[in-house]
């Protein structure tokens, strides 16, 4: 079986990404025997181009182009896709006519020779954006004009009236395609919701695969770096998307800020702390933070299997990130949660059934702080019972993610057409 994976996230700087392509990757070796997999990665769903004016000759070229600086003033955003549901057709005829760039040239002589399309749809369905766009029209369009068996997988959905493009394309994709499967149930009930023809199911995120032997990966330069702990309690904390994705947060220099404010407050629990961050946005953030309040700083030279090792041995964590939240579960570290940016983790928090609480408004962290504080204590006190509990939850959702798997080795076979 020939599979096309969309979405490959191993090209991203963030450790959740990778493992997620990772694991869905090794679900998909296991649970479909021989087969072959190409992946186009997650780069090729957000490129970006810009359509110059006429005056300028029209051309089309990558928004990176050099000579961007020239163009826009005289250019705009060309994306080569729908903007909303009404489009998908003839969206499809331009794609399928060599109208449509190099981007569509590349999906298009990848699905012809797939037996199926499979999205790794972790970070595409949370707003009307141009990768989710893209993401799921390269879905509709390979089972509907290529006709091959295409799914839906290992992905978040957050659909909202606010601004509502995005829920169209979705209701028209999802009752086109063969499965959609999504990790948390914020998401099914989401999609139940918006688009209640879909053939959607609850299976956990790919990540959820590995168990805490991951940690036996973990790099020489780890163990090095974990002996400036010198074997005292440890905190670990890394940060919501809701702080990381605002520039201005932390604009005044951390000193006095709400979250420096709550760390120190930790460190009242737990002598120590560890910042997390390996996404470039968070650096800045998490680096200022380190400084001002004495605390490690755990970067991006370090891979996700030194993540689950500095976790296996953390007292707590507290997190924004969806599978930071994950890893701790997986590592048997009791963790806080923050809301972050989709509801990807209230979703979480309510597949782990309580174990995680209830999320932590992280844009309001002075109001939170006594709670967050509060819950530390208890999950510093009881720390061994908590890890036995998240360990069995892990291992329940471990045994239900080969699914990712079955769904893709059941598809039917590809429909006889045409190649474009």
């Amino acid at each position: 079986m020939k599979i096309l994976l969309l979405n490959d996230t191993r090209d991203h700087d963030n450790w959740g990404s990778r493992a997620c392509a990772e694991g869905l990757v090794a679900i998909l070796e296991r649970e479909v025997p021989g087969a072959e997999i190409a992946t186009i990665p997650s780069a090729w769903t957000t490129r970006r181009y810009r359509a110059a004016s006429p005056r300028l000759g029209g051309r089309v070229y990558p928004r990176a182009s050099r000579w961007r600086h020239v163009y826009r003033r005289y250019s705009r955003e060309f994306h080569f896709l729908p903007t909303v549901a009404d489009e998908l057709e003839p969206a499809a005829d331009a794609w399928l006519a060599g109208r449509a760039g190099p981007d569509a040239r590349q999906f298009l002589d990848a699905a012809a020779g797939a037996d199926a399309v499979v999205l790794n749809a972790e970070g595409t369905t949370y707003r009307a954006n141009a990768s989710a766009v893209k993401c799921l029209f390269a879905l509709w369009l390979a089972k509907t004009r290529l006709g091959v068996p295409a799914l839906f997988l290992n992905g978040t959905v957050h659909l909202t009236a606010v601004d509502p493009i995005l829920p169209a394309i979705v209701r028209k994709t999802f009752r086109a395609i063969d499965r959609v499967a999504v990790r948390e149930p914020r998401s099914l009930a989401n999609v139940q919701s918006y688009a209640p023809e879909a053939r959607v199911e609850l299976v956990p995120d790919s990540v959820f695969q590995f168990d805490r032997a991951v940690a036996g990966r973990a790099s020489a330069g780890f163990r090095s770096w974990r002996e400036r702990l010198g074997g005292r309690p440890y905190f670990c904390l890394s940060l919501s998307m809701l702080l990381s994705a605002q520039r201005g947060y932390l604009g005044f220099g951390a000193r006095g800020s709400a979250l420096a404010g709550l760390i120190q407050r930790l460190l009242e629990v737990v002598p120590q702390g560890v910042l997390m961050a390996r996404d470039g946005m968070d650096q800045r953030i998490v680096g200022e933070l380190a400084a001002e309040t004495g605390c490690h700083h755990f970067g991006p030279e370090h891979g996700y299997p030194d993540l689950v090792a500095l976790l296996e041995e953390a007292r707590f964590a507290v997190s924004g990130r969806y599978h930071h939240l994950i890893f701790a579960t997986v590592a048997g570290c009791p963790a806080l949660a923050l809301r972050t940016t989709s509801h990807k983790v209230d979703g979480l928090c309510e597949l782990l059934e309580g174990e995680l609480g209830r999320p932590f408004d992280a844009t309001d962290l002075t109001t939170e702080t006594p709670a967050i504080v509060a819950r530390a204590r208890e999950l510093a006190a009881d720390r061994e019972a908590r890890s036995g509990r998240l360990l069995a939850h892990a291992a329940e959702l471990r045994a239900r993610t080969p699914r990712l798997g079955t769904l893709v080795r059941a598809v039917p076979p590809k429909a006889q057409r045409p190649a474009p």
